[in-house]
């Protein structure tokens, strides 16, 4: 899993802080939950389309990004959601992520 420290204004871009302050964990023999979220081409100017997953041990001390994954016994729910809904900020950001610096932060160093 990934992680990066939390970050104060001015924000830099997320490619720079994963590029110097990523921080890779691996956990075994955990039990907690899994979260993802699969983003359809036609979201693509959202995130990257495809699988994102997130992950928050039981005991809430690990949890972040999933880079890769081996399960044993699990127990999956799914629900199909069509409705995504996004409040911007009323200034946005001085500059915007292109979508290949967005695809960059989702791959595993």
């Amino acid at each position: 899993m990934r992680s990066e420290p939390k970050q104060v204004k001015p924000y830099r871009p997320l490619t720079e802080v994963i590029k110097e302050e990523q921080v890779v964990n691996t956990l075994t023999e955990v039990d907690g939950a899994l979260i993802g979220f699969r983003f359809p081409v036609a979201a693509s100017s959202v995130n990257v389309t495809g699988w994102h997953f997130h992950f928050l041990s039981s005991d809430k001390a690990g949890g972040g990004h999933v880079l890769a994954l081996t399960t044993g016994e699990a127990r999956a729910l799914v629900q199909e959601i069509s409705d995504l809904r996004i409040r911007f900020p009323a200034q946005a950001p001085s500059s915007s992520a292109s979508a290949e610096a967005v695809k960059a932060v989702e791959q595993p160093r």
